[in-house]
């Protein structure tokens, strides 16, 4: 199974503030994430390249 990475951990691992990641989001930049059980954004190695 692929590493999956919280917003947080994401943010980290591409230098940028998680609110950025955010606001692609909510504009459509990106898809949609998948979310745990919880309703955390979830990442995996594709997402982040």
């Amino acid at each position: 199974m692929d590493k999956m990475y919280t917003i947080g951990d994401a943010a980290a691992e591409l230098g940028m503030p998680a609110s950025t990641i955010r606001f692609y989001e909510k504009n459509g930049l990106i898809p949609n994430q998948q979310r745990s059980s919880d309703g955390r954004r979830l990442f995996d190695e594709d997402d982040l390249e």
